[in-house]
């Protein structure tokens, strides 16, 4: 797909039609249903004694009665169902099967607006080696859940096992960029072959901290992402011989700057601080670095002498024959050229 983008996008003359990437299409494929202020989305069942909440962004269309609502409950249970609509992407022989569960604990990325009502409106974007895709969009909820009839699962085709998967969790926007929460990364050689995996990560915005002095450990986290993955490799010693051959250069294309930014952040988590590499702190780590390299020089130049002029390193207690009148037996210290030593039997 991406050489029909290059071959039909001409940026110095215009395209003769319209290029579309995999990821701009899928974005306009993804479903995002907004519903008024005024539409009822949670309601009270007498039957069971629960809350029911609408079924975003759309119920299943062979059973739109049974799903236009469900609890708590419910949502998570046909959640963890096998998709029924996978999304082929990439190149490759082997192939990554990736759903993308739910989140739980997310930040409230809609704060300024003027309805209590209005929420984080969540979607997942995945950037794999050379294709990029994304998840329908669930409104006005902290803890969303993609159904199995949504746009959720994905076929990641493999050029490189040693490749890295990156998964960012967004809040939608329509007319700014959209705001990311957070995001991870995935390392499909770690998993073993042809295994089915449910996996729970928490998000994190970077992937170190504000502060370079600071343990990565200590971020802060914007919640949490469960995700289903199965690795389908067959050619196991295609796998090991890929472990010691360079990594490919791949590319992912879109037309939208909007998208561009999406995938930055996927891969790359928010900006840098600008003062995480000023000059000052530059040279302030390679003053502290020679600094330190100076005094083990200095330590190595008096071990060096010690060893070659052979003076003492160790302690040696030696009796004196002498006897005293106390009828007890003193000792002489003599420094001993050990080190020396050793290193004279050693050669």
């Amino acid at each position: 797909e991406d050489k029909i983008f290059m071959k039909n996008h001409d940026p110095e003359n215009g395209s003769k039609e319209k290029a579309e990437s995999g990821l701009d299409e899928l974005m306009s494929m993804a479903k995002v249903n907004k519903y008024s202020m005024f539409t009822r989305m949670t309601k009270y069942s007498k039957a069971t004694g629960e809350t029911l909440y609408r079924v975003q962004p759309a119920p299943d269309p062979l059973d739109v009665e049974g799903t236009t609502w469900m609890s708590s409950k419910q949502l998570k249970e046909r959640a963890l169902e096998p998709s029924r609509n996978w999304i082929d992407a990439g190149s490759g022989n082997h192939r990554i099967f990736l759903e993308i569960i739910g989140c739980d604990g997310l930040p409230d990325m809609d704060t300024l607006s003027l309805s209590k009502r209005d929420q984080t409106d969540s979607f997942v974007s995945i950037v794999y080696e050379d294709t990029a895709v994304v998840t329908d969009v669930i409104s006005d909820t902290l803890s969303p859940r993609w159904m199995p009839w949504h746009q959720r699962a994905f076929v990641l085709r493999v050029l490189d096992p040693k490749s890295v998967i990156f998964v960012g969790v967004f809040d939608r926007d329509e007319i700014t960029s959209d705001d990311f929460i957070g995001r991870i990364a995935l390392r499909p050689a770690k998993f073993i072959a042809n295994t089915e995996y449910l996996l729970h990560y928490n998000l994190y915005d970077s992937s170190t901290t504000d502060d370079p002095t600071t343990p990565a450990d200590d971020r802060k986290v914007h919640g949490k992402l469960i995700l289903r993955l199965r690795y389908e490799r067959c050619d196991g010693a295609g796998a090991l011989w890929s472990t010691i051959t360079p990594p490919r250069t791949t590319y992912v294309n879109t037309c939208a700057s909007k998208n561009l930014e999406l995938m930055k952040k996927t891969c790359m988590g928010k900006d840098v601080p600008p003062d995480r590499y000023d000059s000052s702190i530059f040279f302030g780590y390679i003053t502290e670095i020679t600094g330190d390299g100076k005094i083990a020089l200095n330590y190595c130049e008096v071990a060096l002498l010690n060893i070659f002029l052979w003076r003492g390193s160790v302690v040696v207690p030696i009796p004196q024959f002498k006897r005293t009148t106390d009828q007890e037996t003193r000792y002489v210290e003599l420094w001993a050229p050990i080190n020396s030593i050793i290193i004279i039997c050693l050669g």
